[in-house]
């Protein structure tokens, strides 16, 4: 990464260079990618075996 992270953000929000991203974890953006709309209790599930 290049530049300062400056102060920090909230949900996992990194600012850098003037860009605004957001990490999130592998296995709930997985299940996020398969979903037409959000399905909590599955992005539960998926964030409870990980």
């Amino acid at each position: 990464m290049v530049g300062t992270l400056g102060p920090p953000q909230q949900r996992g929000w990194l600012k850098n260079n003037g860009l605004s991203w957001q990490i999130v974890p592998t296995v709930l953006g997985e299940a996020m990618l398969k979903m037409v709309k959000l399905d909590i209790s599955a992005l539960k599930q998926a964030y409870e075996q990980s």
